[in-house]
Protein backbone atom coordinates (compact mmCIF):
# COMPACT_ATOMS: atom_id res chain seq x y z
CA UNK A 1 0.00 0.00 0.00
CA UNK A 2 1.54 3.26 -0.85
CA UNK A 3 -0.16 6.65 0.87
CA UNK A 4 0.64 9.63 -0.86
CA UNK A 5 -0.55 13.38 -1.40
CA UNK A 6 -0.85 14.92 -4.78
CA UNK A 7 1.49 18.26 -3.54
CA UNK A 8 3.79 16.20 -1.47
CA UNK A 9 7.28 16.80 -3.41
CA UNK A 10 8.62 13.71 -1.89
CA UNK A 11 5.22 11.91 -3.01
CA UNK A 12 5.87 13.17 -6.77
CA UNK A 13 9.85 12.43 -6.54
CA UNK A 14 9.07 8.43 -5.86
CA UNK A 15 5.83 8.27 -8.10
CA UNK A 16 8.00 7.33 -11.27
CA UNK A 17 10.46 4.63 -9.11
CA UNK A 18 7.18 3.23 -7.76
CA UNK A 19 5.91 2.73 -11.47
CA UNK A 20 9.45 1.40 -12.62
CA UNK A 21 9.45 -1.42 -9.52
CA UNK A 22 5.34 -2.14 -9.93
CA UNK A 23 6.13 -2.94 -13.48
CA UNK A 24 9.94 -4.70 -13.31
CA UNK A 25 8.63 -6.58 -10.37
CA UNK A 26 5.66 -9.18 -11.54
CA UNK A 27 5.08 -10.86 -7.87
CA UNK A 28 4.89 -6.50 -6.55
CA UNK A 29 1.23 -5.31 -5.95
CA UNK A 30 0.94 -1.74 -5.58
CA UNK A 31 -2.10 -0.37 -3.94
CA UNK A 32 -2.36 3.73 -4.35
CA UNK A 33 -4.08 4.98 -1.66
CA UNK A 34 -4.80 8.86 -1.94
CA UNK A 35 -4.10 10.41 1.50
CA UNK A 36 -4.15 14.00 1.28
CA UNK A 37 -2.81 15.38 4.40
CA UNK A 38 -1.45 18.68 2.79
CA UNK A 39 -3.78 21.03 2.00
CA UNK A 40 -7.62 21.23 0.62
CA UNK A 41 -6.02 20.99 -3.02
CA UNK A 42 -4.30 17.60 -2.29
CA UNK A 43 -7.84 16.55 -1.17
CA UNK A 44 -9.47 17.66 -4.04
CA UNK A 45 -7.05 16.40 -6.55
CA UNK A 46 -7.51 13.04 -4.61
CA UNK A 47 -11.51 13.28 -4.87
CA UNK A 48 -10.87 14.26 -8.82
CA UNK A 49 -8.67 11.38 -9.33
CA UNK A 50 -11.39 8.67 -6.99
CA UNK A 51 -13.95 10.30 -8.94
CA UNK A 52 -11.85 8.83 -12.61
CA UNK A 53 -11.86 5.77 -11.13
CA UNK A 54 -15.86 5.39 -11.98
CA UNK A 55 -14.78 5.75 -15.74
CA UNK A 56 -11.92 3.86 -15.57
CA UNK A 57 -9.16 6.45 -15.74
CA UNK A 58 -8.00 6.84 -11.75
CA UNK A 59 -4.18 5.65 -13.10
CA UNK A 60 -4.26 7.83 -15.97
CA UNK A 61 -5.23 11.06 -13.97
CA UNK A 62 -3.57 10.05 -11.00
CA UNK A 63 -0.07 10.06 -13.20
CA UNK A 64 -1.07 13.44 -14.60
CA UNK A 65 -1.35 15.07 -11.33
CA UNK A 66 1.90 13.38 -10.26
CA UNK A 67 3.52 14.64 -13.81
CA UNK A 68 1.76 18.06 -13.47
CA UNK A 69 4.84 20.45 -12.92
CA UNK A 70 3.21 23.24 -10.78
CA UNK A 71 1.76 22.98 -7.35
CA UNK A 72 -1.58 22.07 -7.24
CA UNK A 73 -3.75 25.31 -5.73
CA UNK A 74 -6.85 25.72 -7.68
CA UNK A 75 -9.97 23.19 -8.94
CA UNK A 76 -9.63 25.02 -11.94
CA UNK A 77 -5.91 23.99 -12.35
CA UNK A 78 -6.77 20.07 -11.05
CA UNK A 79 -9.86 19.63 -13.53
CA UNK A 80 -7.47 20.94 -16.58
CA UNK A 81 -4.69 18.45 -15.97
CA UNK A 82 -7.36 16.00 -15.43
CA UNK A 83 -9.55 16.87 -18.62
CA UNK A 84 -6.78 15.37 -21.61
CA UNK A 85 -7.31 11.97 -19.87
CA UNK A 86 -10.44 11.45 -21.52
CA UNK A 87 -12.79 11.05 -18.75
CA UNK A 88 -16.05 12.36 -19.22
CA UNK A 89 -15.98 16.25 -17.15
CA UNK A 90 -19.75 16.03 -16.64
CA UNK A 91 -20.17 12.40 -15.02
CA UNK A 92 -16.67 13.43 -13.08
CA UNK A 93 -18.60 16.24 -11.45
CA UNK A 94 -21.68 14.37 -10.90
CA UNK A 95 -19.97 12.15 -8.65
CA UNK A 96 -18.04 14.94 -6.38
CA UNK A 97 -20.90 16.76 -6.51
CA UNK A 98 -22.66 13.43 -4.88
CA UNK A 99 -19.73 13.04 -2.57
CA UNK A 100 -19.16 9.72 -4.01
CA UNK A 101 -15.37 9.98 -4.37
CA UNK A 102 -15.37 11.64 -0.81
CA UNK A 103 -16.78 8.54 0.91
CA UNK A 104 -13.89 6.67 -0.49
CA UNK A 105 -11.20 9.12 0.54
CA UNK A 106 -12.62 9.05 4.07
CA UNK A 107 -12.32 5.38 4.36
CA UNK A 108 -8.41 6.04 3.69
CA UNK A 109 -7.83 8.96 5.93
CA UNK A 110 -9.31 6.72 8.87
CA UNK A 111 -7.29 3.83 7.46
CA UNK A 112 -4.29 5.80 7.88
CA UNK A 113 -5.15 7.63 10.86
CA UNK A 114 -6.29 4.25 13.07
CA UNK A 115 -2.56 2.82 11.38
CA UNK A 116 -0.72 5.69 12.65
CA UNK A 117 0.32 6.96 9.46
CA UNK A 118 1.07 10.83 10.09
CA UNK A 119 3.25 11.53 7.06
CA UNK A 120 3.77 10.57 3.56
CA UNK A 121 4.50 8.53 1.50
CA UNK A 122 4.25 6.02 3.64
CA UNK A 123 4.23 2.33 2.42
CA UNK A 124 2.73 -0.64 3.88
CA UNK A 125 4.30 -3.67 2.56
CA UNK A 126 2.78 -6.87 2.42
CA UNK A 127 3.92 -10.64 0.76
CA UNK A 128 2.83 -13.98 1.29
CA UNK A 129 5.31 -15.25 3.98
CA UNK A 130 5.33 -14.43 7.95
CA UNK A 131 5.59 -12.16 9.02
CA UNK A 132 3.06 -10.87 5.95
CA UNK A 133 3.42 -7.05 6.60
CA UNK A 134 5.92 -4.49 7.53
CA UNK A 135 5.31 -0.99 7.36
CA UNK A 136 7.71 1.74 6.43
CA UNK A 137 7.90 5.54 6.93
CA UNK A 138 9.94 6.92 3.98
CA UNK A 139 11.54 9.83 4.04
CA UNK A 140 13.01 11.92 1.74
CA UNK A 141 14.15 9.11 -0.61
CA UNK A 142 14.40 10.73 -4.16
CA UNK A 143 15.94 8.08 -5.51
CA UNK A 144 14.15 5.66 -4.40
CA UNK A 145 17.11 3.30 -3.18
CA UNK A 146 15.14 2.56 0.44
CA UNK A 147 12.09 1.59 -1.07
CA UNK A 148 14.37 -0.83 -3.11
CA UNK A 149 15.87 -1.83 -0.04
CA UNK A 150 13.03 -2.51 1.49
CA UNK A 151 11.61 -4.36 -1.53
CA UNK A 152 14.74 -6.41 -1.87
CA UNK A 153 14.58 -7.41 2.05
CA UNK A 154 10.96 -8.53 2.22
CA UNK A 155 11.32 -10.37 -0.91
CA UNK A 156 14.16 -12.74 0.96
CA UNK A 157 12.34 -13.42 3.53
Amino acid sequence: FYFFDYNRPECIALNPIVEKLAEECDDLKVILVDYPIGTDMSAFASTVAIAASFQNKYLIVHNSLMTSKHYLAYKDQVLDIAKPSGINMKILGTKIDKGIPNALLNTNLVLGKENGIRDVPYFLICYSKPPYSAEVFIENDKTGATVKKYLYKFSQN
